[in-house]
């Protein structure tokens, strides 16, 4: 049963190293130059407890420092604009390969304020663009399954309104087909592209266009209907040689 909630989500898979150094600071320069509606102001491990004065302070708890000269490879990052509006970032190296990945969330009531909604996707689109992620998606967390397991070693999620694929995607559909794509808009951002299947980020994409989307790229790349269990399918062949250790 989803976890409805009267908010925006977005999440952005990566194949990238979030303990280097310079990923760890470029990740950092893209959310502390944000428009002000959402630039984070406190941060913390798991609770934005503090607020931001200093850079390399931010960039300790990311790269975690403490933690990792005692043996602990991993690394939590919360970062919050307010309590309508936050986001997190989190790597972890272990014996199985991990994506690192960025979300965040902007509730509803928050949007009325000037060019909020506005401001967070374009922020969304720098993350995109500066980092160059795997796959990214944007999605109401008012609708059902939105919160459903995400398995990029197996297939996509379901079709969000907005989904940003990255090169590992481009080489796995093609990226003719993908700038074919019939049934939205398609923008490229940084390496990847930006892929619209319904006008709007704050509904649901009907399902019947969540069904030509999963016909038009192959629907055995991609979870359908509230489905997860999912033990095969069609995936790119992801390098995640970084996150095991």
């Amino acid at each position: 049963m989803s976890n409805l909630v009267s908010g925006l989500s977005f999440s952005l898979c990566f194949a990238s190293d979030f303990e280097d150094q310079d990923m760890a600071q470029k990740i950092l320069e893209v959310f502390l130059s944000a428009p002000a509606s959402v630039r984070p102001k406190k941060f913390g491990a798991f609770q934005p407890s503090e607020k931001i004065q200093e850079t390399s302070t931010v960039l300790d708890v990311l790269t975690n420092k403490a933690g990792n000269k005692a043996g602990v490879r991993a690394g939590s990052l919360i970062l919050e604009h307010s309590k309508s509006c936050s986001y997190q970032v989190q790597w972890n190296k272990t014996n199985r390969p991990t994506f690192s990945f960025i979300s965040g969330h902007l509730m509803f009531s928050a949007m009325s304020k000037g060019t909020v909604l506005d401001d967070f996707i374009a922020l969304v689109k720098q993350l995109a663009v500066v980092l160059s992620p795997a796959y990214g998606e944007i999605r109401s967390m008012a609708v059902k399954n939105w919160d459903a397991p995400m398995n990029l070693l197996i297939r996509l999620p379901d079709v969000p309104p907005v989904s940003i694929y990255g090169k590992e995607y481009i080489a796995h559909f093609g990226e003719e087909k993908i700038k074919a794509f019939p049934f939205g808009t398609v923008e490229q951002v940084g390496e990847g592209y930006w892929v619209t299947a319904h006008p709007s980020v704050l509904e649901e994409v009907p399902s019947a266009r969540r069904a030509e989307v999963r016909s038009y790229f192959g629907e055995q790349r991609f979870m359908a209907d509230g489905k997860w269990r999912y033990t095969e399918g069609s995936a790119p062949d992801f390098d995640l040689a970084f996150s095991i250790v």
